[in-house]
C-alpha cells in the first residue's frame, strides 16, 4: 500500500515537472519571439549576420560619444570610468543603440597606440570598461580600427608609402577582433554582446589618411582576411569616405575618384557593408544624388552593398570655437532640430540602412553646436527629435516617398511591423492639404517633432484628414484609433 501511494505521488510530480517545463519554454518562445518583433527603443535585438539580412538591425546611431573627455572633467570632475557611465547614460535615454568612435580624441577606443602602447603589451582596460557597460544597457558597438598616422605606435612605423609595418599591424587586428568576437577564445572575460561590425579606419583619402587608393585597398584587402579568419560572421564596413560640405562638387568627384581607384583594386571583394559621410547642406542634402552616385560606380564593378552614413550633422555655427552667442550663426536651434529627422527621413528613401549623427554633446566647445547635448551637458531640441525618431520609425521595414504633385513637399511613409508611419514636411510655404486619399481613418494623430528650448515633449493633436497643415516642422502622423 505505501509503495502504491508512493508511486501515486511519484506520477504526480511528474506531471507537474512536465507542465511546469512545458510552461517555460512557452514562455521562453513567446519572450524570444516578441524581442525579434519589438522596437528599438526597447533595445531588444540580437547582434548577428542574420538579423541584419533580416533587417532588423538598429537603424540609428551617434558618433564621437567619448571625445571631449579632458574638457568635461576640468569642468565637472569625475573619473574615467564616471565619465563614461555618464556618456551611456545620455545614449540609453534617446534609445539608440549603435556606438561609434572614429579618429582621434577618445581615450577609451581602440587606437593601436593606446591598445598597444609597447610591442606585445596589451591594455585593454579601459575599451573593456565602456564595452561591459554597453553590454549591460544593451548598446550595440561598431568596432572601429583606428590606423591615423598620429594612432601607429613608434615600433610599428616603417618606411613605406602608408607608414606602418604590415605584420606588426596584423598582430593588433587581431588581438582586438579576438577579444571581441565572442566565439570563446580568449574573449574579454564576460562578453555577453560581441562586437560583429567592424570599421576598418576612417575618411581614406582625407586626414585620418592621407595616403593613396591603393595604400588603404591593400590595408582594407589584409584587415578583411584577418578579420573574417576570426569572425567568419563578422561584417566589415570600409572606412567612411569624405565627400565635402554644400555643394563642393571637386570633394565630391574626389571621392568618387578615390573609390574608382580602390574597386579597380579589387577593393570591392573586401567590404561588405559600404559607408559614407554625408555633411552637404540642403534640404535633400544632396543624399539622393550621392548614394544613386556610389551605387551606380559599385555596380559598374559588379557590386551590389548595404550603405551606411556614419556622420552627418547640422552645425549652429561657421567656426569651431567659443560659445554659440559669440560666433556667427549657420543655422538655428530651430532648423538644426528640424534638419535631424529631415536628414534621415531621406537618406532611409535614398536607400540608407543606417544614419548616425554627429555628434553627442558640445562640452569640448569644438564641434561647431552639432551636439544633442550642449557645452554645459543639457539637452538641445535636436536630442528629443533624435528620441523622437527611434521611438517612431526606429526598426522600419520599408519606405517610400509619396508624390504630392510639389517638390517642396516630403511626404514619407514608412511601414513598421505592418503598421504605418507617415513622415511630412515642406521647404516652402506654410499650406493645408486634403489627405483623405492617404487615410482610412476620418482623424489623424500628428506629432510634431520638437524645436524650442526648453520644450521636452512633443505636441500631439488630432487632425481632420481633409484639412491638414504642413509646415517646415516635421510632423509624424498616424492614424487615429
Amino acid at each position: 500500500m505505501i509503495k502504491n501511494v508512493i508511486k501515486k505521488i511519484l506520477i504526480a510530480i511528474g506531471i507537474w515537472a512536465v507542465i511546469v517545463i512545458d510552461t517555460v519554454l512557452i514562455i521562453k518562445i513567446f519572450r524570444t519571439s516578441s524581442n525579434e518583433t519589438s522596437s528599438i527603443s526597447s533595445n531588444n535585438y540580437i547582434n548577428n549576420t542574420s538579423v541584419y539580412q533580416q533587417n532588423l538591425i538598429p537603424r540609428f546611431g551617434i558618433n564621437y560619444i567619448y571625445h571631449g573627455m579632458d574638457k568635461y572633467q576640468e569642468r565637472f570632475g569625475g573619473t574615467t570610468q564616471e565619465y563614461v557611465f555618464h556618456q551611456n547614460k545620455k545614449l540609453v535615454s534617446i534609445g539608440t543603440v549603435w556606438v561609434r568612435s572614429a579618429g582621434t580624441g577618445d581615450p577609451t577606443s581602440l587606437g593601436w597606440n593606446m591598445i598597444e602602447p609597447k610591442e606585445g603589451v596589451f591594455d585593454f582596460s579601459l575599451y573593456d570598461t565602456r564595452l561591459k557597460d554597453l553590454e549591460m544597457r544593451e548598446l550595440w558597438t561598431l568596432g572601429g580600427i583606428d590606423f591615423n598616422p598620429s594612432s601607429i605606435p613608434d615600433y610599428a612605423k616603417a618606411i613605406n608609402s602608408y607608414g606602418f609595418d604590415d605584420q606588426k599591424y596584423l598582430t593588433y587586428i587581431n588581438k582586438i577582433v579576438e577579444r571581441y568576437d565572442g566565439d570563446g577564445k580568449d574573449d574579454m572575460l564576460g562578453l555577453s554582446n560581441p562586437i560583429k561590425y567592424w570599421e576598418v579606419g576612417n575618411e581614406p583619402g582625407a586626414q585620418s589618411f592621407p595616403h593613396s587608393a591603393q595604400d588603404y585597398s591593400h590595408i582594407l584587402k589584409i584587415s578583411y582576411q584577418n578579420i573574417k579568419a576570426n569572425c567568419p560572421d563578422c561584417q566589415v564596413l570600409i572606412g567612411g569616405l569624405a565627400i565635402g560640405q554644400l555643394r563642393e562638387e571637386d570633394k565630391w568627384q574626389k571621392a568618387l575618384d578615390n573609390l574608382r581607384q580602390m574597386l579597380a583594386d579589387d577593393a570591392g571583394s573586401y567590404f561588405d557593408i559600404f559607408n559614407y559621410h554625408e555633411y552637404t547642406d540642403d534640404c535633400d542634402f544632396l543624399t539622393y544624388y550621392h548614394v544613386k552616385g556610389f551605387n551606380e560606380l559599385l555596380d559598374s564593378y559588379g557590386f551590389t552593398k548595404p550603405i551606411w552614413i556614419t556622420e552627418a550633422n547640422t552645425k549652429l555655427q561657421k567656426k569651431g570655437k567659443g560659445k554659440y552667442e559669440d560666433l556667427e550663426v549657420k543655422h538655428t536651434i530651430e532648423e538644426q532640430a528640424q534638419d535631424i529627422i529631415k536628414r534621415a527621413v531621406v537618406a532611409f528613401d535614398a536607400g540608407v540602412d543606417v544614419f548616425f549623427w554627429h555628434r553627442l554633446d558640445d562640452v569640448s566647445s569644438k564641434a561647431f553646436g552639432v551636439g544633442l547635448f550642449d557645452e554645459n551637458d543639457k539637452t538641445k531640441p535636436v536630442y528629443y527629435n533624435q528620441k523622437l525618431m527611434v521611438d517612431k520609425i526606429g526598426d522600419f521595414n520599408s519606405v517610400e516617398r509619396i508624390d504630392l504633385g510639389n517638390k517642396e513637399l516630403y511626404f514619407y511613409k514608412f511601414n513598421i511591423r505592418n503598421e504605418d508611419v507617415f513622415v511630412l514636411w515642406t521647404e516652402g510655404n506654410e499650406t493645408i492639404l486634403d489627405l483623405s486619399q492617404y487615410f482610412q481613418s476620418s482623424n489623424l494623430q500628428f506629432t510634431w517633432a520638437i524645436t524650442q528650448l526648453k520644450q521636452i515633449n512633443p505636441k500631439i493633436e488630432a487632425v481632420a484628414k481633409n484639412k491638414v497643415r504642413i509646415t517646415k516642422t516635421p510632423v509624424f502622423i498616424t492614424e487615429g484609433r
